[in-house]
């Protein structure tokens, strides 16, 4: 048994590189289950965002397959990119309980300090 039942990665994955592979592979050590987010889901053909949704999906399961333990779904932004505020992890946590009908007990991301801005301080 490991040490979480269900971690959390929310990205955009543009493209797929090393870094993310570093998190889905320690998500997959500490947590039973890995629910992944595919951030700017409704966007594509952008600078920021060049690659589609399925694009994207399909990146991560050539590399870790029909993994049973490993779910992938798509998270438009709520109302831009830059949605960094309590409002977005509240969408964000919101859009969790649609696919695992709780919160994570983890979530895993790299070095961005900006994800501190989005759960509110006081809860």
């Amino acid at each position: 048994m490991k040490p979480y039942d269900v971690g959390l990665i929310c990205g955009r994955f543009q493209t797929f590189h090393k870094g993310h592979e570093k998190l889905i592979n320690t998500s997959l050590m500490l947590c039973d289950r890995v629910l992944i987010l595919i951030g700017s889901a409704q966007e594509y053909g952008t600078e920021r965002n060049p690659l589609n949704i399925n694009t994207r999906t399909n990146m991560l399961k050539t590399v870790y397959g029909d993994n049973p333990n490993i779910m992938i779904y798509g998270l438009s932004d709520m109302t831009n990119e830059n949605d960094i505020c309590p409002e977005w992890g509240k969408y964000l946590l919101d859009n969790v309980d649609r696919y695992i009908y709780k919160n994570p007990e983890v979530m895993i991301y790299g070095n961005d300090e900006s994800r501190s801005n989005w759960f509110d301080k006081k809860i």
